[in-house]
């Protein structure tokens, strides 16, 4: 699926608040409210990181969908940040590293069109 697996093919998060980010999340994105849904991945992500047991493929799947909010709202800055993030993780993820080329065209034609 685009944006990555999606949170439900995982076994679920262990803390309850980063699972209620998450469903609301997945809401927000299946709605197209992509910038709320962004918001609430990151507070997952946030959750994720706090945890003392960090799993790994969990925080990929929440960066991948976040990236795709990212994309899908041309916020190719933040895009590019999740993508080099998810690479750091997982140097041979491949949508990762579209959404890592992607951001920097953009980014690199933005930066010329101001250059006029």
């Amino acid at each position: 699926p685009s944006g990555g697996a999606s949170i439900s093919d995982l076994d679920g998060p262990s803390d309850p608040l980063e699972q209620v980010c998450l469903e609301r999340a997945e809401g927000y994105f299946a709605r197209k409210s992509y910038r709320v849904a962004a918001r609430e991945f990151t507070k997952a992500l946030e959750r994720c990181a706090g945890a003392s047991c960090v799993d790994l493929e969990e925080e990929v799947a929440i960066l991948h969908r976040r990236a795709a909010c990212f994309k899908q709202l041309r916020e190719y800055q933040k895009l590019l940040e999740d993508a080099e993030r998810l690479l750091k993780l997982n140097p041979s993820d491949s949508e990762a590293s579209g959404l890592q080329q992607l951001a920097s065209t953009e980014l690199a034609r933005r930066q010329a069109l101001q250059r006029r």
